[in-house]
């Protein structure tokens, strides 16, 4: 069972670092749940401190992953930590998780999302009719519109990332930039065309409660979920144990700065009743300050999202399963780099095969509806083993506030946890049975490894 070990190079900077954590973070979830937040909210500075304390626990994980990152400078992320700390078959679970749902389901879903943006740009009537029918001729399946527009994003994503890393890397700082620019734009406009915009009593609502603040956190969290993706790629980092705390500190900070402009520009020019009745917050804000163009302006702002997110979950993912491969625990074409490219491309086109499947069998909403909580899970299990690395073992010693920041981390990511549980137990039983679908899988790779190792007895020559 065994397969020649493959290396990645380290040819990541800082920049490409924290590109990649902000295109993962900033996707469709920031123009959906301020709605949700605010339903939960129990009023206007309770849902603006919820964003700051999101932030604040997100730079916290974001520390303890750099500090991951610098005495494990491997691709893999959660899978190489957890493996070091509770065993391989932990690591496994949470590649596998990876692999399902957590990556594959969301490069489909922002697929979809973004073919949707797109068709809603399209005039309606006979052009709409006959651009559909050109997107039905040219897929090779029999799939909705949305459906081929998504398979051919995934597919044009892919072809760029296996190209060349530089081709890849500069297709992905690119689009970062754009995606930043693009936010940065609305809501310089936003506050243009809202001189008045002040916070006022008619948009504050009940009274600050804890247990409400508390439960307005999970989608909060959700929604700043990424902010640990330069750890995947950890091996091609230059210098990983200096340039990754840049990378996630910058990437986090430049995230943070802009979901509280995003979400300062919301409250104060939505009603408080109408934010927290309304799940299209950004579309709503947009046709508030911009009236009929302000559709086309939301539209762009979510398609380059949408966009840069795709990208950057292409070019992360993969490398879980590279790490997985490389330690026999996943198929030997995982951890095939191109001699050449220094990219893991077997593994970025057979998760980009997987997330087409997702798609074209819309299986992708369950998948992540099911196993949501476990990005929260594997994150504190992550913190949580640099913990017990830090106890076990002399060269990972850290100071004491570190490790009173870190054990909080947990402690709060494991309440959400189980407050998620007890809240949906349906969807969150459906994903625990999702996750340790992966046990069989481990035992069948683990049992060939240990039978590959084993010694063959030869008769001696008479």
């Amino acid at each position: 069972m065994s397969n020649t070990k493959s290396n990645l190079k380290r040819s990541l900077g800082v920049t490409d670092g924290a590109s990649i954590i902000i295109a993962n973070v900033i996707g469709i979830g920031i123009f959906t749940t301020p709605g949700v937040v605010a339903g939960i909210s129990p009023g206007i500075f309770p849902f603006i401190s919820l964003w700051i304390a999101g932030g604040l626990l997100v730079c916290i994980g974001a520390l303890a992953y750099a500090d991951l990152a610098h005495h494990i400078p491997k691709a893999g992320g959660e899978y190489i930590y957890l493996k070091q700390a509770f065993g391989p078959k932990w690591g496994f679970l949470s590649g596998w998780t990876s692999f399902i749902a957590g990556f594959s389901g969301a490069i489909a879903a922002s697929s979809i999302g973004f073919a949707e943006y797109l068709l809603g740009l399209v005039p309606e009537g006979d052009e709409l009719q006959a651009y559909s029918g050109a997107i039905h001729a040219a897929s090779l399946l029999p799939v909705e519109p949305e459906k081929a527009i998504g398979m051919l994003l995934i597919f044009l994503v892919t072809l760029f990332h296996i190209s060349r890393m530089n081709v890849g890397r500069y297709f992905q700082n690119a689009l970062t930039l754009l995606n930043i620019l693009t936010i940065l734009a609305l809501v310089v406009l936003g506050f243009a065309a809202s001189p008045d915009w002040v916070f006022t009593e008619q948009r504050v609502s009940g009274t600050t409660e804890f247990s409400g603040w508390f439960l307005a956190l999970i989608p909060v969290l959700f929604t700043y979920s990424g902010w640990n993706a330069a750890v995947y790629v950890a091996e091609e980092i230059k210098n990983p144990g200096k340039n990754m705390h840049r990378a996630l500190l910058a990437g986090v900070g430049v995230v943070i700065v802009l979901y509280l402009l995003l979400n300062l520009l919301i409250a104060g020019t939505i009603p408080f009743h109408t934010l927290s009745e309304s799940v299209d917050v950004i579309n709503t804000m947009s046709a508030v300050l911009f009236g009929p163009n302000g559709m086309i302006i939301f539209s762009i702002v979510i398609l380059t999202a949408l966009l840069s997110s795709v990208s950057a979950m292409v070019l992360t993912g993969p490398r879980i399963y590279f790490a997985m491969s490389r330690d026999n625990l996943f198929p030997a074409a995982f951890s095939q780099v191109h001699p050449r490219k220094n990219i893991p491309y077997l593994a970025v086109c057979l998760q980009s095969v997987w997330a087409v499947i997702l798609v074209i069998t819309g299986t992708f909403e369950q998948l992540l509806i099911y196993t949501g909580f476990s990005i929260i899970l594997f994150s504190c299990l992550s913190v949580l083993a640099l913990l017990v690395l830090d106890h076990r073992e002399s060269r990972i010693q850290l100071p004491l506030v570190k490790k009173v920041l870190y054990i909080g981390f947990v402690l709060i990511g494991l309440i959400i946890v189980v407050n998620a549980i007890y809240m949906s137990p349906g969807p969150s039983l459906a994903g625990l049975l999702l996750i340790t679908a992966g046990l069989p899988v481990y035992y069948w790779y683990a049992r060939a490894e240990s039978d590959a190792d084993e010694p063959t007895d030869h008769p001696d020559d008479e």
